[in-house]
């Protein structure tokens, strides 16, 4: 019917951004500040959860988002699974109650 598909950057489908170049740059990048947020708001009650909550709640709200359609955007370069290796250490150490340091 010569209609003409526009062509974009990047799009989301499924709740993966995929872009023309399938690098996975913009899905790591907004799958990062998604699980960041969360940490962080977790954080904020550290003190007050027990052990077992804590992990339930990081099963829900970060395991589910760094697993989710990994076979598709799992093939991203070195330095984006390092940026999310870090956000789980993050969350290692809010499930211990561990300083940084």
């Amino acid at each position: 019917d010569n209609n003409n598909i526009e062509g974009v950057k990047y799009h989301k489908f499924l709740g993966v951004w995929f872009e023309e170049t399938l690098s996975w740059n913009v899905h790591i990048e907004k799958m990062r500040v998604d699980i960041a947020r969360a940490i962080g708001i977790l954080n904020k009650f550290r003190q007050l959860l027990p052990k077992r909550l804590k992990l339930q709640l990081y099963y829900s709200l970060v395991y589910s988002r760094l697993t989710y359609c990994m076979l598709v955007w799992g093939t991203t370069t070195k330095t984006n699974k390092q940026k999310l290796f870090i956000l789980q250490k993050k969350a290692v150490r809010f499930i211990e109650n561990l300083k940084r340091y």
